[in-house]
């Protein structure tokens, strides 16, 4: 499980560390495919600032795939992916183009994946393996008063 979890935000971060460099290396050419709305030099900076440290995330969890940063990456990836919903199909200020399209039902894939594969394994019952690696508990030493005859 932990190795389908790595591939899944491997896809994710390639995805995230590609818009994030088109954002910052052409700016103009690539707001144009993502937004209907007037060009704002900052706002752009920005938004590919904030797909990097999605990246970074995504190869801190990768690399250790602990139970919280693995819930905060799928949380992460399952909001992006719902704002680019509302702002594609209600909003209406992301075209549906090609690339928008494919990057949302990627991300959005890869989100469901990652939550399944949360959900699975905090429902799996506790084995006997994983309780035997637990530090057992040390009792107590209690003095034994010896009675006078």
């Amino acid at each position: 499980m932990r190795r389908h979890v790595q591939v899944a935000l491997v896809i994710v971060m390639i995805l995230y560390l590609f818009w994030g460099l088109a954002l910052l290396a052409v700016p103009e050419t690539l707001h144009k495919i993502l937004s209907t709305g007037p060009y704002d030099v900052t706002t752009t900076a920005m938004f590919g600032a904030g797909l990097f440290a999605f990246v970074i995330i995504f190869a801190m969890t990768a690399h250790n795939p602990i139970h919280e940063l693995r819930y905060a990456s799928a949380a992460g990836v399952m909001f992006f992916g719902l704002v680019a919903i509302y702002l594609m199909f209600i909003g209406k200020t992301m075209p549906l183009s090609t690339w928008t399209v494919a990057s949302l039902v990627i991300n959005l894939g890869a989100a469901a994946y990652l939550l399944i594969s949360l959900s699975e394994t905090t429902m799996k019952p506790e084995t006997a393996r994983a309780r035997s690696s637990r530090p057992k508990k040390k009792k107590k030493k209690t003095k034994r008063v010896k009675r006078r005859r």
